[in-house]
C-alpha cells in the first residue's frame, strides 16, 4: 500500500478499514483494496480543484 501512488491518510484509511470490517468484510486482499479505493476517492473529493474563476482575486492597484 505505502508503494503506490495514490493518495489518501492514513486516518481515512484506517477508518475505511474498520467500517468495512464492521459491516462484515473479512477477506483481507479485499478489505484493504476497498478500503484504499474509498480512502482514495475520500482524498479527491476533499482536495479537489476548484475552478479557476473562484480561485481569481481581483487585486486593484492604489495611485
Amino acid at each position: 500500500m505505502e508503494e503506490s501512488d495514490s493518495h489518501y491518510s492514513a486516518q481515512e484509511l484506517a477508518c475505511c478499514i474498520i467500517m468495512l470490517y464492521e459491516r462484515g468484510l473479512r477477506d483481507q486482499s479485499k478489505l484493504i483494496t476497498i478500503a484504499a479505493r474509498l480512502a482514495h476517492k475520500k482524498y479527491k473529493t476533499r482536495n479537489a480543484k476548484k475552478p479557476i474563476a473562484a480561485k481569481k482575486q481581483v487585486f486593484r492597484v492604489r495611485s
